[in-house]
């Protein structure tokens, strides 16, 4: 039977309108059993499909990070992987997926700039189009996120972004609408920042006039997870959703209806909104909610290692480095931390429980074991901003089996820990984070737990202790007090930014000795909460850290492992704790000793360096390498995409999505980030964002826009006439040829730019406007053609309201290898003219 959810509309009370505006848990809307109205469940989101648990739940692919995918340049991969997402949002018991996040890389430092795909809006738009595509296709609504401007952490919930209509239009709203227009997402998440002096859970003009009413979008609008900063405002602006619960419209909304402030039919076609996705989700026609599985298989690791292999880029490769040759390997060395410890992903929502995670040093030695080569591992300087949780075994739960901790909950009138728990179950590792996956009984309330474990330190030491908490914590070995992190005042950029500052200490330890480790916390401190947010605050959680003596100098170890070794591979960059959400980086520079870690093994051998970073960084070691691999975060795949590109299993064929800078000070908006003054950001570069100001302005890069080297050659030439025209019903075709001129097949991405009137070309590159991934056999040529489309042609007049492009504009394209590298040029001619909204 079908559901005619005007009649559901017209059954509700007020209260129970009021309910479905709002959530009913952490990743759930309200039910509504009396009319057999069911949640619908949402789930992050941008590292794979976690489910309600950050680390502790089912398992989940853990995917390469969005600029990876962007780095790939192939809309049939991304698409796959979206496909991949759906399957295992479905296998969460889901029908929304919080991604993907379309914001661009306004700054290298954006500690969220993994998520995003790149710098470009239009390719934004292109290939979030075709993940968004990919996911949908599975019945799993995407939620397109966060709109709009959301491109710093620092002071997110409270920092206004003062930005031109033009700038906003052309760049950061530019990717929302190519995708509404082209794949109907089903659902938007609002940004926690300001725009324009107004939160954009409630601005109007980005919410009603823009999405609504210019773009027709139908779908519902969310708030970014305790990002609701007004009752009626935001109604009336058009957010839907209130996320998560306990909300505060189920508080505000009934007295503002009785106060005569809003009425209640004003709530009818958000609440009908509401309805119609939980009937597009299939929820009336299966009420049930299934357990959180995994979605793991063969073909999907397989997948998963292709896209990361392939979206990964060779920077350098000075005569011809790479790809290695096993046979002619006698001792290699793999160094760094990352080479065992890998980082597949960014912190913060993008943390989950993977299927499995390869790493580089395994990958490599099953590549070199059949043919006899030695492999020597140093791990180099720590590279940690807060001390490394426990995860390999030397802290087991109270079986004495389990990795991880035992933990319990105490109602509020046992704070003391006396009496018996409420629940008793083991976490993984040393992160407790309880966002929705406490006791249900206990949800809402002020709670305490005990985390213990036992303890057996690996060596004798004066050993590293640490503790970072939301709410009071005290640690204890064997019950002696070690830590006491109960009373805090100063956060730091733990717990979304909601923790305190990291309290350390030292404790000598015996090596095979088994210590009784206790952590005593208490839930929900009194607020400290100067930021604009209803979420975070709120939560309960605490993070051990334990680091044993360090004795040796790891950079000397290093150099001496690697000094007599054929090639050092270096596996170096970021971990979760300096690219998250939640904070921006400060520097360009890798963390802790590793620039000069490689600096001293290049001076003794063959040195090749995989960076593993979601964002720039900055390379003072460049001349002194022999080949660098951008790796960025690859997911659970790593290790082996690392070793297929390595050993030239896959010829390389990834381009960067974002410029890498030679220096801070050349970034575009290098003099408004974070700040422009006090929780004010200028978007003053206005539409020059990356590749846009280095080419315009004539900065130098360290590596510009579309780079990426191949273990081939190709040519590339342009076949078209010197003049093109264009109509909407007769489009320009753009045709060139590109040949394979090298001994090995490979892949190269053929790259269209054009420059608008009024702009003189030097050196190229205005706006990319076309690409295609090409597959060729050596000395193989395929013909390309590209037809642009009017958001290539357009630019938004702020007179007039209008995107226009005018009859009768000449316009400059060109085709080529990078936005640096662009041979082949003609000139296109408008022959009619054109504008939208």
């Amino acid at each position: 039977m079908a559901i005619d959810t005007q009649v559901l509309l017209s059954q509700l009370t007020l209260e129970e309108k009021i309910s479905l505006l709002a959530g009913g848990s952490t990743w759930r809307t309200a039910p509504i059993p009396r009319l057999g109205i069911p949640s619908i469940k949402v789930t992050d989101g941008p590292s794979g499909a976690r489910g309600e648990t950050f680390v502790s739940g089912a398992k989940s692919s853990f995917i390469p990070c969005s600029t990876l995918l962007a780095a790939t340049f192939d809309r049939a991969a991304v698409e796959m992987v979206g496909q991949l997402l759906g399957d295992e949002t479905v296998a969460k018991g889901c029908q929304v997926l919080l991604a993907p996040t379309v914001c661009l890389q306004r700054s290298p430092l954006g500690g969220r700039n993994f998520e995003a795909f790149s710098e470009d809006p239009w390719l934004t738009g292109i290939l979030g189009g075709a993940y968004v595509r990919g996911l949908q296709s599975k019945g799993v609504s995407a939620t397109l996120k966060h709109y709009a401007c959301n491109e710093q952490e620092t002071r997110r919930f409270n920092v206004d972004v003062q930005i031109s209509e033009k700038a906003l239009r052309e760049t950061y709203l530019l990717p929302f609408q190519m995708i509404v227009e082209a794949e109907s997402p089903r659902a938007f998440m609002s940004s926690y920042n300001k725009v324009n002096g107004v939160h954009c859970d409630m601005n109007e003009f980005l919410l009603k006039k823009v999405l609504r009413e210019e773009w027709g979008y139908k779908g519902i609008v969310m708030s970014d997870f305790g990002g609701t900063n007004s009752v009626v405002e935001s109604l009336r602006a058009g957010l839907d959703l209130e996320m998560p619960g306990p909300p505060t419209r189920r508080r505000g909304l009934l007295p503002a209806i009785e106060g005569g402030e809003i009425a209640e039919s004003e709530l009818d076609i958000p609440v009908l909104r509401i309805l119609e996705m939980i009937k597009s989700s299939g929820r009336f026609e299966n009420p049930e909610e299934r357990p959180e599985e995994g979605a793991d298989s063969p073909e999907a690791r397989s997948l998963l290692r292709r896209v990361a292999a392939e979206g990964t880029v060779l920077l350098k490769n000075r005569e011809r480095a790479l790809p290695l040759d096993p046979v002619r390997l006698n001792k290699i060395a793999v160094i760094g931390r990352l080479a065992k410890n890998p980082t597949a992903g960014g912190g913060g929502s993008a943390t989950l429980n993977p299927h499995h995670l390869s790493n580089p040093f395994d990958a490599i030695s099953d590549v070199v074991k059949d043919f006899g080569a030695e492999v020597h591992y140093a791990e180099g300087p720590t590279l940690h901003k807060f001390l490394p949780m426990i995860t390999d075994g030397t802290l087991l739960a109270e079986d004495g089996v389990t990795p991880g901790v035992t933990i319990r909950y105490w109602i509020e009138e046992h704070q003391d820990f006396s009496g018996k728990p409420l629940e008793t179950g083991t976490i993984p590792g040393t992160f407790v984070m309880m966002f929705g996956q406490e006791p249900a009984v206990i949800r809402g309330t002020q709670f305490a737990f005990r985390v213990t474990g036992t303890l057996t330190p690996k060596t004798t030491g004066n050993h590293e202790l640490s503790l970072c908490n939301i709410g009071g914590s005290r640690l204890y070995i064997n019950d002696q007090l070690v830590l006491d992190n109960w009373e805090w005042k100063e956060r730091s950029e733990a717990f979304f930014t909601f923790g305190s500052k990291e309290k350390r200490t030292s404790v000598q330890l015996e090596a095979g000795v088994s210590y009784q480790l206790r952590v005593d916390s208490v839930a929900f401190p009194p607020q400290r909460n100067d930021e604009h947010n209803t979420c975070f605050d709120n939560q309960a959680g605490t993070r051990i850290g334990y680091l044993e003596e360090i004795k040796v100098d790891k950079i000397k170890e290093a150099q001496e492992i690697a000094r007599g070794c054929d090639v050092a591979v270096l596996v170096v960059g970021m971990t979760d704790e300096w690219e998250s959400e939640g904070h921006d980086r400060e520097t360009l520079a890798l963390p802790g000793g590793q620039d000069a870690m490689i600096k001293a093994v290049a001076a003794v051998t063959k040195t090749i360096v995989v960076n593993q970073s979601g964002a720039p960084i900055s390379m003072p070691w460049l001349d002194d390498v022999d080949a660098v691999i951008q790796a960025w975060y690859q997911g659970q795949e790593n290790g082996f995409a690392i070793a297929d590109v390595l050993f030239g299993v896959v010829n390389p064929c990834g381009k960067l999505p974002i410029t890498f800078p030679r220096l801070l000070e050349d970034a575009p908006c290098h003099k408004n980030f974070p700040f422009s003054g006090e929780d004010v950001v200028r978007y003053e570069e206005g539409t020059k964002v990356g590749y846009k100001h280095y080419s315009s302005d004539l900065v130098k890069p360290l590596f510009e826009f579309g780079f990426g080297l191949s273990y081939t050659s190709f040519k590339i030439e342009m076949v078209s006439g010197e003049t093109l025209r264009h109509t909407t019903r007769t489009p320009a075709r753009i045709s060139c040829k590109v040949k394979n001129t090298g001994s090995v097949r490979g892949k190269e991405v053929v790259q269209v730019y054009i420059v608008p009137p009024g702009r003189f070309l030097r050196p190229m590159a205005r706006q990319l406007a076309g690409f295609a991934k090409i597959d060729l056999a050596p000395g193989e040529a395929k013909i390309v053609s590209f037809e642009l489309d009017k958001y290539s042609l357009g630019s938004f007049d702020e007179a007039r309201g209008k995107w226009v492009a005018k009859k009768g504009a000449r316009y400059t394209v060109g085709v080529g290898a990078s936005s640096l590298n662009v041979p082949g040029i003609v000139d296109l001619i408008l022959d009619e003219s054109m504008e939208w909204l």
